[in-house]
């Protein structure tokens, strides 16, 4: 461990002058998608592979050394088919930088909302529209990842910013689309919190997260549990089901509504304003360009049966949502019963794929041509 707190154990320490090489000194040029908080994103390769390389902007900030810190020490410790890897990181004086697999299919927000304003010139070139089966795959895909962080990383780990823009999409499609859960700057307290005990609730000093995706006790109170990221879980599925943003002008034009509020009054079963609870119900709620998908009664119960989950996931009362390890068991028996089981099969095919790759990666990092190279 040095001054900084880094742990890196099995990622590689990249110098400045090859990762700006790559980029012709980070030119706008192999610019990617939007400035976040930490920085901006080029797209280089290194090794014959394409890579997107973060790079820190502004003033280092205490914040932006933590989420630096967390997120090598964190994706170091991980390791799980749908969790992003990181491929390494560069940190010079107070520069930092940190190095991913380029994900050809971008990020799951964009894929959902293609016609945003900074998007429209693109509007051309977009995708056709995520199919049912696609939706279903993502939500268990990343479930999977969470059950990992939560029930098998050592220590366990909270996310903490679980949204569509965290979700990174390959360039597959079907039953071959492979998605990651990327963005682990805010997981530090987490795994610290975690240490203390499997599912216990800490009151942190400060918030992370994304409004609309943020539990209310987490949001209200700085309640902080392994269920924080159980609500942000839900809020994306039915972020997929309904293709609505997360946040949206309320009704009266005044304030903010989250999507979770706009779908009360279809989901909420002890309430008189609930809508009828027949199979018919998602079409209420559901995307309109899923409606032609709903064939057959098995689709439309598994539809409503996803609705009903992630209804679960945001309950109010954080001991009333159910765990990771639930919700992937309930993934399960929903694909076997809508005759999806072959992507259970797809997800187990796709481990042992990048267990193959990491292999591939390992004998490379032996080689002392490679180790050259990345010496800095």
């Amino acid at each position: 461990m040095d001054f900084w707190g880094l742990r890196p154990s099995r990622v590689k320490q990249f110098g400045w002058k090859l990762l700006s090489d790559c980029t012709e000194n980070f030119s706008e040029t192999y610019r990617i998608g939007d400035k976040g908080a930490f920085g901006k994103v080029y797209r280089g390769s290194l090794d014959g592979k394409d890579v997107a390389i973060k790079l820190m902007t502004g003033e280092l900030t205490d914040v932006k050394r933590n989420q630096f810190v967390a997120e090598v020490n964190t994706l170091s410790a991980v390791n799980h088919v749908n969790l992003i890897q990181l491929t390494g990181y560069c940190q010079e004086g107070n520069q930092c930088i940190l190095v991913y697999p380029y994900f050809r299919g971008g990020c799951l927000q964009e894929r959902l909302f293609p016609h945003t304003a900074n998007q429209r010139e693109h509007a051309e070139d977009s995708p056709p529209p995520l199919t049912l089966q696609e939706r279903i795959s993502i939500a268990f895909q990343i479930a999977r990842g969470l059950q990992y962080l939560h029930d098998d990383a050592k220590p366990p780990i909270i996310h903490r910013d679980i949204k569509s823009s965290n979700v990174l999409l390959g360039d597959g499609c079907g039953d071959r689309l492979y998605v990651v859960l990327a963005d682990f700057g805010l997981a530090a307290i987490g795994e610290r919190v975690l240490d203390t005990g499997h599912d216990h609730v800490v009151i942190t000093s400060h918030s992370g997260g994304t409004f609309g995706y943020k539990s209310p006790e987490y949001m209200l109170r700085g309640e902080l549990s392994e269920k924080n990221d159980v609500y942000s879980f839900g809020v994306l599925v039915l972020e997929l089901l309904t293709g609505r943003k997360v946040v949206t002008r309320a009704p009266s034009g005044v304030g903010w509504q989250t999507l979770v509020d706009w779908v009360k009054p279809f989901l909420r079963g002890d309430s008189e304003t609930a809508q009828d609870p027949s199979l018919d119900r998602p079409r209420g709620i559901l995307d309109l360009s899923l409606w032609n998908q709903m064939a057959g009664d098995s689709t439309r119960q598994m539809v409503m049966n996803n609705f009903r989950l992630a209804w679960e996931c945001v309950h109010e009362d954080y001991g009333s949502r159910p765990s990771m390890r639930a919700i992937v068991q309930r993934f399960h028996s929903m694909l076997l019963d809508v005759g999806w089981d072959f992507l259970i099969r797809t997800m187990d095919m796709e481990y042992v794929l990048a267990m193959s790759e990491a292999e591939d990666t390992i004998g490379k990092d032996d080689d002392p041509v490679s180790q050259e190279h990345h010496e800095g």
